[in-house]
């Protein structure tokens, strides 16, 4: 669904951020400003990116930055350790690349929990739809690198682009063609009673539009919900959210107000998918 790259970096000369005061925190961000106000728009416009063909892309962007940056401020370093930052785990490279994974089949099958624990194995973090400390919204998982010490970013990248991320799919594509050969029936009932909920219910909670555009996401990359528009099934995803629709409303909602307010943005756009 999509990727990210992200450095973590300290400047050298102020403690770390739990021992800074509220002047030397101000004195960093004031630093940070000056610089990052002399970069081109060029370098900091950012951009979504796919998993497979834009990790590099993600990965040249960030690097350019960080570059830039390192010109005029002096980074907390150690030739010994890399790049010194107040998490232990980010010191080294300081890097993190992630891929955002729909996985619904995995789940389906059982087989998610599997996928989690070689993860884990071969030292990597599997996060939920919102990151650290977060479920997995609408089977959305996070896949990331968990080691920046001793691992050049370029190995990381290969490991992500090359080998991790492709199986992964491929055990997803794997799944899909399980749930449709052996438990077409079921995955069927599945699809189906979920498109219906979002396109006649009054009432939704994030949980359960996550969890039925995931269904209703599944339905149509399998060709049996053909009705409906994958690419609104995406922007809704967002859509859902609760900031985003206090955003559209334009005020505060409380959680019944969402709840309607939710309902009736996913009705009406997916009725609009079915009228283009």
């Amino acid at each position: 669904m999509s990727s990210r790259v992200r450095l973590a970096r300290n400047l050298a000369g102020f403690p770390f951020v739990h021992r800074a005061t509220p002047e030397e925190r101000l004195g960093v961000l004031s630093a940070c400003r000056r610089q990052l106000s002399s970069l081109p728009a060029s370098l900091t416009g950012g951009s979504a990116a796919s998993p497979l063909s834009w990790i590099d892309a993600c990965w040249a962007q960030i690097s350019a930055v960080d570059d830039a940056l390192e010109a005029g401020l002096e980074y907390a370093f150690a030739q010994r350790f890399g790049y010194l930052t107040a998490c232990p785990t980010n010191v080294g490279t300081g890097l993190r690349m992630s891929v955002m994974l729909h996985l619904p089949g995995l789940r389906l099958t059982g087989d998610i929990e599997k996928v989690k624990r070689a993860a884990a194995d071969m030292n990597l973090a599997v996060r939920g739809f919102y990151g650290e400390g977060s479920e997995a919204a609408g089977d959305f998982y996070q896949v990331s690198n968990q080691t920046t010490l001793g691992k050049v970013e370029g190995v990381v990248l290969h490991e992500l682009q090359q080998e991790i991320i492709p199986q992964i799919i491929e055990y997803e594509r794997v799944s899909r063609e399980a749930l449709m050969s052996k438990r077409r029936p079921t995955l069927e009932d599945t699809v189906h009673r979920a498109a219906a909920l979002l396109t006649h219910a009054r009432l939704l909670s994030t949980d359960e539009a996550m969890q039925l555009l995931s269904h209703a996401r599944l339905g149509v990359h399998l060709g049996l919900l053909r009705d409906i528009d994958g690419a609104r099934v995406n922007r809704l995803m967002l859509t859902v959210q609760p900031a985003h629709l206090q955003r559209a409303a334009g005020r505060e909602l409380d959680q019944e107000q969402r709840r309607y307010a939710r309902a009736l943005v996913v009705r009406e756009v997916l009725a609009g998918a079915r009228e283009a």
